[in-house]
C-alpha cells in the first residue's frame, strides 16, 4: 500500500478539478479548500460495503466526546476500483458523495435527505455524460432516482425523512397546544437549532424506525405519515437531550 492511505482520493479529486466541468470542477475547488485534515475528514473502510459503492458520506461519532458527530467521507477501499491508478470509475462515484458533502451543514442537508441525495445524484448525472462514462455501479443514468436514493439511504433513513421545515412546524404546534406550556422554553430553543436537528435525526432515526416497528404501527402508516409520527417523536425526545448533542465542524 502507497505510504499515502488517500493516494487514489487525491488523484480523484484532482482529476474532477480538472475536468472541464465547470460545476464539478467547482465542487471539487470547494472541497480542497474546506476538507481540513484528511486524518479526520476521511476514513478508509476495509470491509465489503452494504452497497457496490467506492464511497459514501456518513456521521461519525467523534472519539472521546459525548454524542458529537462529524462529517466524514468515506473510502471504500474493499472494492478495487477505489485503488488502481485509473481513476475514472473513483471519480464517478466520487462526484455523488462530494456534492453530497458540499450541501453539508446548511446548504441543503438540513432539508429532506431524499431532496439532498436528488441534487448529488442531478450533478452525479451531468458529470458522467460529461466524461462519457460507461455504465457504472449505481448509475443514475439507469436507475430511477426514487428507487436509487432508497437504496443509498436505505429503509430506514428512506421512510423517517425529515427537513429542518418539519421540525419546526412541529415545534410550532406544540407551541400552541398547552399540554406543552412547560416545554415551550426549550421548545423555543430548540426551534431555530439546525445542528442539533441534524444530529438528533441521524441518532434517532433507527431506535424511532425500531420502536415504530415494534409497536405494529408500520402497516397501518404511509411513508408520510411514519415520517410526520418521526418528526413527533423526534421533538419530544429532543426535550431531554438538548443540548448535550450537537455536531462537531472542526
Amino acid at each position: 500500500m502507497s505510504e499515502n492511505p488517500f493516494l487514489y482520493f487525491d488523484m480523484a479529486l484532482d482529476a474532477i478539478a480538472r475536468s472541464g466541468h465547470r460545476p464539478s470542477a467547482e465542487l471539487a475547488e470547494r472541497t480542497l479548500v474546506n476538507l481540513g485534515p484528511k486524518d479526520k475528514a476521511l476514513r478508509i473502510n476495509d470491509n465489503p460495503p452494504r452497497l457496490r459503492t467506492l464511497t459514501s458520506f456518513a456521521l461519525l461519532a467523534v472519539p472521546g466526546a459525548v454524542q458529537q458527530y462529524s462529517p466524514t467521507i468515506i473510502i471504500d477501499q474493499a472494492n478495487p476500483y477505489s485503488r488502481v491508478e485509473d481513476t475514472r470509475f473513483l471519480e464517478a462515484d466520487l462526484i455523488r458523495t462530494l456534492a453530497i458533502r458540499d450541501q453539508f451543514f446548511f446548504g441543503g442537508f438540513e432539508g429532506p435527505l431524499n431532496e439532498a441525495y436528488g441534487r448529488a445524484l442531478s450533478l452525479q448525472i451531468d458529470w458522467l455524460d460529461h466524461a462519457r462514462m460507461p455504465r457504472v455501479e449505481l448509475d443514475p443514468r439507469k436507475i430511477r432516482p426514487e428507487v436509487l436514493i432508497e437504496q443509498i439511504l436505505g429503509s430506514v433513513r428512506y421512510r423517517l425523512d425529515i427537513g429542518f421545515r418539519d421540525w419546526q412546524s412541529t415545534i410550532d404546534q406544540m407551541l400552541q397546544d398547552p399540554q406543552h406550556n412547560r416545554d415551550w422554553p426549550v421548545l423555543e430553543m430548540l426551534r431555530p437549532n439546525k445542528s442539533h436537528f441534524i444530529a438528533q435525526r441521524h441518532i434517532q432515526q433507527p431506535s424511532s424506525y425500531q420502536q415504530i416497528e415494534e409497536e405494529g404501527l408500520r402497516p397501518f402508516l404511509s411513508r408520510e405519515e411514519e415520517a410526520e409520527l418521526f418528526c413527533e417523536m423526534l421533538v419530544i425526545n429532543s426535550l431531554s437531550t438538548f443540548p448535550r448533542s450537537d455536531l462537531h465542524l472542526s
